[in-house]
């Protein structure tokens, strides 16, 4: 076997974290939809049987339409797996549409239970949603970013320089572009996962804003009009990591899973 298919060992346990965070949340998805669901199941059968029909259709319409914009959003940002994701789309939505249209004969007692564990369903989804998405970012922070680096968190070093920071490496490298990335990459990333993580793309967002001040302020003169003048309060970078399971230069490259989402400030990051 060649070096290059060979897996990082980093790569499975970067993978297997990743994975039981995007299944976690998946499950809270699920549990919300599924249950909803059954309860506009039971809800909609208590109606005469035309109002019914209305909303079995009113409903089997925008399962189509919520699964299909998802299909589309996914094509349009160009991402790889659009065509995964529509296949997945189409049977989440005949398998909701089936749920719906089923009949569900409950008591009185069952339509109870079945609003309460839609509250909880809903508690978990917000809940656990949040937790999972904070453990994974903390993981991340802890053992593949360095969050010093990149101004999210201050460094327990005395630099009164700045030296070793992603702004201070912008403003050395400025308009290279390709020198900036791999300087970026080799910085912002530790050591164990360079060759599976990737900074992949930057945007950089300039904040600019008016700034009122009024003249004639000096004392024994009158005061003078209102005027402003626009000034850059903050310059953001927008940095999407990657994780390339096989490898940054591997034989199947570029094929990459999304792994997080930061903004840098300049105004903070100093």
């Amino acid at each position: 076997m060649s070096k290059q298919s060979k897996i990082n060992p980093k790569s499975m346990s970067l993978l297997a974290v990743q994975g039981l965070d995007w299944c976690l949340r998946k499950a809270f998805l699920w549990f919300v939809i599924i249950m909803g669901t059954i309860f506009l199941n039971v809800f909609i059968n208590t109606m005469p049987i035309k109002q019914t029909t209305i909303y079995l259709y009113l409903f089997q319409g925008v399962y189509l339409g919520l699964f299909t914009l998802k299909a589309v959003s996914k094509y349009k940002s160009g991402s790889d797996w659009w065509v995964f994701t529509s296949l997945v789309s189409i049977m989440e939505m005949f398998g909701l549409c089936i749920l719906l249209m089923k009949p569900i004969q409950v008591t009185d007692a069952s339509m109870t239970l079945i609003f309460e564990l839609l509250l909880v369903s809903l508690a978990l989804y917000f809940v656990g949603t949040k937790l999972s998405s904070s453990l994974f970012k903390r993981y991340l922070f802890k053992n593949v970013i360095d969050v010093e680096y990149l101004g999210l968190k201050k460094s327990t070093e005395t630099n009164s320089d700045n030296e070793h920071s992603l702004i201070n490496d912008i403003e050395l490298t400025g308009y290279g572009t390709n020198a900036q990335m791999i300087m970026l990459n080799k910085n912002a990333i530790k050591p164990e996962y360079r060759a599976i993580v990737e900074i992949t793309n930057m945007e950089c967002e300039k904040v600019i804003a008016p700034r009122y001040y009024r003249e004639g302020t000096a004392p024994g003169k009158p005061q003078g009009d209102i005027k402003h003048t626009f000034e850059t309060k903050d310059t953001l970078y927008h940095l999407h990591f990657n994780f390339h399971l096989f490898g940054i230069n591997s034989k199947f490259s570029p094929c990459y899973l999304y792994l997080i989402d930061l903004t840098v400030s300049d105004k903070q990051g100093r």
